[in-house]
């Protein structure tokens, strides 16, 4: 949609993947650090869901930019500030289902709960926005927005509905 470079992308996302590496344990560790009337986790959940549907929408806004390396920078700051808000969410949210139950059935069924909704969010994420694209092409930057919109939006959701139905064990 942008028409840069596969390389020039490519630097993009491995900037973006450069930063996960140092994130994931800095989050990691400030999440088992947190303490809150609300838990360790769920915190991250709540004050998280923003922020990171506002990064799914930066990665997905095709900028005024006319030079290839005005639009390398704009995604590779994208990509990074969609990578920690999604670490913000993501780890907070995987290490939260064995403080929820010591019972290991039921902590096995949640798993299962949580695997089958990301299975069936990924098959929908894969089909839907070709619905409201179209073809991805220059022509079609404000569909392409719009999508990055709708997912935002339904992504942070199930994030306020894990936290406002889930209670930590002390």
């Amino acid at each position: 949609v942008v028409l840069i470079k596969p390389a020039v992308a490519g630097m993009a996302i491995l900037i973006g993947k450069t930063w996960d590496y140092i994130n994931d344990p800095i989050i990691g560790h400030i999440s088992d650090r947190t303490r809150s009337k609300w838990g360790r986790r769920r915190p991250f959940l709540l004050f998280g869901a923003i922020p990171f549907a506002l990064a799914f929408i930066m990665m997905w806004y095709k900028p005024p930019f006319g030079s290839n390396t005005a639009l390398t920078i704009y995604y590779a700051i994208a990509y990074v500030v969609f990578d920690s808000a999604a670490t913000f969410v993501y780890m907070p949210y995987f290490a939260l289902t064995p403080e929820l139950t010591e019972d290991y059935d039921e902590r096995t069924s949640l798993t299962s709960y949580r695997m089958f909704f990301s299975i069936l969010g990924s098959l929908l994420a894969f089909t839907v926005p070709f619905m409201i694209v179209g073809t991805f092409t220059p022509e079609n930057a404000i569909r392409v927005l719009y999508m990055a919109i709708i997912f935002g939006v339904i992504s942070a959701l199930p994030l306020w509905l894990v936290f406002f139905n889930t209670k930590e064990q002390p």
